[in-house]
């Protein structure tokens, strides 16, 4: 999906800005803006991880909706995690949920 790869990249070159602004949802935007800002608060997130590099073990997509299951390597360790995804009306696929 490119907007993992887009995310990937963007977390790769630490600008918060255009994933705030071109890869998370709306609505999660919002709710980041609502404690403590959108941009601060993904690039505090950025700064304490040295490798951006997602792998894909499943996904399923449901209408407007899709969730994938990825890893990272975080400080040397496997890392699994969801990437939840809403397809906006306007924008396209952005992801709303990360955990």
């Amino acid at each position: 999906m490119t907007v993992i790869d887009n995310f990937s990249s963007d977390a790769n070159d630490g600008d918060a800005s255009t994933i705030c602004d071109k890869i998370l949802s709306t609505t999660l935007k919002q709710h980041l803006n609502s404690i403590g800002g959108c941009n601060t608060l993904v690039t505090n997130q950025l700064d304490t991880v040295s490798n951006f590099t997602l792998t894909i073990s499943k996904y399923a997509v449901t209408g407007n909706s899709a969730e994938f299951v990825v890893s990272s390597n975080y400080n040397g360790k496997y890392k699994p995690g969801t990437l939840k995804f809403v397809n906006q009306p306007k924008g396209g696929w952005r992801i709303s949920s990360l955990g």
